[in-house]
């Protein structure tokens, strides 16, 4: 596979990942994990995104593997954050 290719495809995937950064997946984040996936890591690892990420994974690489690996930690529930401007240091 050329470079540009992985990296596009290492792009696709990580557009179908959640984006918490988490790092269950035993990577330091969704880019990282993307990165894994496409060098042969399996795709069943990103249990906060569940289910719903799998499917998306699995149409990529026309996989039917049916469920999220659950050894890589529990789910997290949606969850919505409120920036108090006033407070916010920009981290």
């Amino acid at each position: 596979m050329s470079k540009n290719k992985k990296i596009d495809l290492i792009n696709l995937i990580h557009q179908e990942l959640p984006q918490i950064q988490c790092g269950r997946c035993k990577t330091p984040g969704c880019y990282e994990y993307a990165s894994e996936i496409a060098d042969g890591v399996e795709i069943n690892r990103c249990v906060p995104g569940g289910d719903k990420t799998l499917k998306k994974l699995n149409k990529i690489f026309g996989k039917s593997i049916t469920a999220v690996d659950k050894d890589y930690g529990p789910s997290i529930p949606f969850q919505k954050a409120t920036i108090v401007e006033s407070e916010c240091i920009g981290c």
